[in-house]
């Protein structure tokens, strides 16, 4: 394990702070062209699935480690896992979606969607779930025709209908409302970013009110009922600065004004929040954080390496793991409130790479 030791800088003067936020790099790689972990989840408490490019599949505890995960792995880039009652459901690109049930794997071929991704999979309840995504030249920056769709299982998996289609839009995200029971998805075409909404729980489809000339990439839906879209500019999404908006869903049918907030330093690729904190990962190695509803100005952890931080997840309420490119798995605890005029966490990492 390495540990990253920083200094915290206010205003201009350097200053050493015994009390901090301590960085752990549970792992990272060396060679540039060292596989992405794209997605985290917590499948038992404190055990983490981590899932990346061509298949890459371990798991984390606090006692074991990082450890290999025996699928029956086709390849395939890894995106999004989560649970559907007690079946383990990861997916995957080609139109591929494996699935473990007591220990036992089967694998799911979707034939219509051989040349697509599937980018999210969201569980509503232990039979209902659903799947988006679109082409997969589409999520490594190709130019093509997104063929974009929503998928949904009403039998524990053993099915899957479509529900949602387009032939001009990217089905990035889905988020379960649980107040409305509509399914909320985020789309992205050439003229921007568009949330749908699904009544019915995702069986009629109709446009929202949120959209943008931006290309968001994660949404999500605050405790006091705010949608929160993060991402940036389309283009070169390394050097533009990173974008989160909110704004209030209490009426989708006015015309929402939605706040805007410029992070510099990338895309913004995940947005979580938890009791206490708000966290936004970006690229260049930027980690975005705050305290929560208290209106403060984010603060950054920023690693030496310049990386895509692809994902955070909570691991207590004071602490989060965040994986990205170059195999990168950190773990990033908050001890202490942070001080509003701490402006920036240089890191810097030391002990050997994996």
């Amino acid at each position: 394990m390495n540990l990253i030791y920083f200094t915290c800088f206010f205003g201009v003067l350097p200053l050493q702070i015994a009390c901090c936020q301590l960085v752990e790099t549970l792992q990272i790689g060396n060679l540039q062209g060292d596989s992405s972990y794209y997605d985290i989840f917590e499948i038992h408490k404190g055990e983490f699935w981590i899932g990346g490019k061509s298949g890459i599949l371990k798991k984390y505890t606090e006692t074991n480690g990082l450890r290999d995960v025996y699928y029956p792995n086709l390849g395939r880039s890894i995106l999004r896992i989560n649970k559907l009652g007690d079946k383990i459901l990861i997916a995957s690109d080609q139109g591929t979606l494996y699935i473990s049930e007591k220990g036992e794997w089967t694998t799911q071929q979707f034939l219509k969607h051989s040349k697509s991704c599937f980018y999210d999979l969201m569980v509503v309840d232990s039979m209902t779930a659903f799947i988006c995504g679109g082409r997969s030249k589409i999520a490594i920056g190709k130019r093509v025709v997104p063929h974009g769709f929503i998928l949904k299982t009403q039998d524990g998996g053993n099915t899957w209908n479509p529900v949602f289609r387009s032939f001009s839009k990217m089905v990035w995200r889905l988020k379960y409302d649980t107040m409305s029971q509509e399914i909320l998805a985020l789309t992205y075409s050439p003229l921007g970013s568009q949330v749908y909404s699904g009544g019915n729980r995702g069986d009629a489809w109709k446009k929202a009110p949120w959209k943008d000339r931006n290309l968001y990439h994660d949404l999500d839906i605050s405790s006091n009922r705010e949608l929160i879209l993060v991402g940036g500019r389309s283009g070169n999404l390394r050097n533009q600065a990173g974008h989160l908006r909110k704004c209030s869903i209490q009426n989708e049918n006015s015309n929402p004004t939605m706040n805007f907030e410029c992070l510099p330093g990338g895309l913004i690729w995940d947005y979580t929040s938890g009791e206490k904190w708000e966290l936004a990962s970006s690229g260049s190695g930027n980690l975005w954080y705050r305290e929560k509803n208290k209106g403060s100005n984010w603060d950054l952890i920023k690693m030496t390496t310049p990386l895509n931080l692809y994902e955070v997840i909570f691991y207590d309420e004071n602490a989060v793991l965040v994986i990205g490119s170059k195999k990168s798995i950190f773990k990033v605890t908050f001890p202490m409130i942070p001080n509003s005029s701490l402006n920036s966490v240089e890191l810097q990492i030391s002990g050997q790479t994996h």
